[in-house]
C-alpha cells in the first residue's frame, strides 16, 4: 500500500495554482511573517523581487534589498510501506 503525503493548509494553499512543484520557498517578511510558496516564480511575484536575487538570497542567507528573506522549503519524507 502507498501512502500518500498529506499537506498542511499552509502547502495547500501555496501548491494550489502549479502544474508542478518546484522548489518551494519560505518568505519570512521584516515583522517575522513567514508564507510559503511553490517556487520561486511565486514568491517573486509577491515581493516584487527579481527571481536571480532571490536565489542569491538564498545562496548568501542574507535579506534582500526590500527587507525580505528567503529559505528552501523541505519537509519531512514520509516512507511508502
Amino acid at each position: 500500500i502507498t501512502e500518500w503525503p498529506k499537506y498542511s493548509e499552509e502547502e495547500l494553499s501555496a501548491f494550489k495554482d502549479l502544474f508542478f512543484i518546484h522548489n518551494p520557498i519560505l518568505v519570512k517578511d521584516s515583522v517575522n511573517v513567514e508564507k510559503l510558496f511553490g517556487s520561486v516564480l511565486k514568491a517573486s511575484e509577491y515581493t516584487r523581487t527579481y527571481e536571480r536575487t532571490i536565489r542569491e538570497c538564498i545562496k548568501t542567507q542574507r535579506p534582500c534589498s526590500r527587507g525580505f528573506y528567503y529559505k528552501k522549503y523541505t519537509r519531512e519524507s514520509i516512507p511508502n510501506y
